[in-house]
């Protein structure tokens, strides 16, 4: 399938998983890129017509991927070429900037990566498929090494969002384990592969999911390395294969995170720790690769679009 993907290059930034994505479509289809960051770029071509002129590319699939990215693009809506449109962090302070570009560009079908933003997405009137994250298993993925870490929780505090994962931290940090912690600044983050390596050197990974309780990264990353991965509940865990005390832990409130936590690196828990990890792997490499959700994305297009 021929593939026009507008959008951002983010193989170099710390949320590299969206450009992973986007890699492993083009390793399935035939796609050609635009956008800042990508080969051929030029801020002052952004017509669609002159685009594809340039490429000397006839798609049969233009896909947009988050309108903060693709708000210079012009002429979408007169174009006949089916057009779709991937959703990612739809939250009140950005309902109008996708909305206004699905509109704008008459787009045909809407994928947000999670069930929340798809039943606010159909409110707003636009045809709707739901497209989960999927992680890269090549590149999230252990040697075996020993884990050093008995707890790692590194993740973005920004409260707003994440009402949570302040407090996280901060119970974490009472405990008297070995532990990996931190906010994710800019200029603290864990880049790329040093995070990889940090979650492979992990027993415990502790997530906190945002106010709309969605799942997230986190789920899929921590899982496919391997580390046992105690988080909060998200609403679309269980749609997605997520099943507590059998392939991850749930736990509700901090003095619940400190019990579980403490309970699965003692001697008594760690056999129902190293089980639940070993599920929780054996989850994301069946049902949460790229190549599932290339495929789901394929599907889609074919039932949708012939």
């Amino acid at each position: 399938m021929k593939i026009l993907i507008l959008g951002v290059n983010q193989k170099g930034r710390y949320n590299w998983g969206h450009q992973l994505f986007k890699d492993a479509v083009a390793k399935r289809h035939n796609v050609r890129f635009y956008g800042s960051g990508f080969k051929y770029w030029n801020s002052r071509r952004t017509e669609i017509h002159s685009i594809m002129k340039m490429l000397e590319f006839q798609p049969a699939i233009i896909l947009s991927y988050m309108g903060k990215y693709c708000a210079w693009v012009k002429g979408l809506a007169s174009i006949e070429i089916p057009k779709v449109h991937i959703v990612v962090d739809y939250f009140p302070w950005n309902y109008e900037v996708e909305n206004r570009f699905i509109r704008r560009n008459r787009i045909d079908l809407v994928l947000p990566v999670c069930q929340h933003e798809a039943v606010l997405l159909r409110r707003h009137g636009f045809e709707v498929r739901h497209l989960p994250f999927g992680v890269d298993t090549e590149v999230f993925q252990c040697a075996g090494q020993e884990r050093r870490n008995d707890i790692m929780a590194i993740f973005s505090v920004v409260p707003w969002a994440y009402p949570t994962r302040r407090k996280i931290l901060e119970e974490l940090r009472k405990l008297k384990v070995r532990s990996l912690l931190g906010e994710s600044w800019p200029k603290s983050r864990l880049w790329q592969r040093d995070y990889v390596k940090e979650l492979c050197n992990s027993k415990i990974v502790v997530n906190g999911v945002d106010k709309c309780r969605s799942l997230n990264w986190k789920f899929l990353e921590s899982c496919a390395c391997g580390a046992m991965l105690l988080t909060e509940e998200a609403e679309d865990m269980g749609h997605l294969g997520f099943k507590d005390g059998e392939n991850c832990v749930v736990f509700s409130g901090m003095q619940d995170l400190r019990q579980k936590a403490l309970y699965y690196l003692s001697k008594e828990g760690e056999s129902s720790r190293k089980r639940i990890a070993e599920k929780g792997q054996e989850l994301v490499l069946s049902r949460h690769s790229l190549e599932n959700r290339v495929e789901e994305l394929t599907s889609i297009l074919h039932e949708r679009f012939g």
